[in-house]
């Protein structure tokens, strides 16, 4: 979309409309990704709040949170990932499960005064339940990682988007 919109753009340059086309290319270029080019055109408008406003959002960098990082994290602590993506709730459940089931193994592999055969079992089931809750625990620190990404980026382009709506782009129509 952002060839029509720029040769829109330059089609209108010198004329009444090309205050607007310049506002439309370079909100076309931050919505491609073109940050540095977007900037260069706002620039040459006349300055203003708004502008300046639209500049700083522009420039600054958008908050990332790595995937492989928070699964790592997950990977050394229950639900460390979780927290490092803002997701408090969901830390303290993967933690508090995941230590359920494996304090719960480790009491009945070491600890428990019953040494049948059904206690080894218990254990087993535990440990077992306590391994599948981690790596579960592990696939969900990436997966907050991803959403936190995702969700940053859409209120970056909502916040670009109300932006552009506060410009002035109406035509001013001049009577004869």
């Amino acid at each position: 979309h952002f060839d029509r919109v720029n040769e829109l753009a330059s089609s209108l340059e010198g004329t009444d409309f090309a205050y607007p086309s310049t506002l439309y290319r370079s909100f076309a270029l931050v919505f491609s990704g073109d940050t540095a080019s977007a900037t260069r055109y706002l620039s040459v408008l006349d300055g203003n709040g708004l502008r300046d406003s639209t500049i700083a959002l522009i420039n600054t960098p958008l908050k990332h949170r790595s995937p492989f990082l928070s699964a790592g994290l997950s990977t050394i602590l229950p639900g460390a990932g979780q927290a490092y993506c803002g997701r408090l709730g969901d830390a303290w459940q993967s933690f508090s499960v995941t230590a359920i089931f494996g304090g719960a193994a480790i009491y009945y592999f070491f600890f428990s005064p019953d040494t049948s055969t059904g206690n080894t079992v218990k254990g087993a089931v535990t440990a077992s339940l306590g391994g599948l809750f981690w790596l579960a625990n592990i696939y969900g620190a990436a997966n907050a990682a991803l959403d936190y990404n995702d969700y940053a980026g859409r209120k970056r382009q909502e916040q670009l988007r109300n932006l552009l709506n506060r410009f002035d782009l109406e035509p001013k129509l001049k009577r004869p």
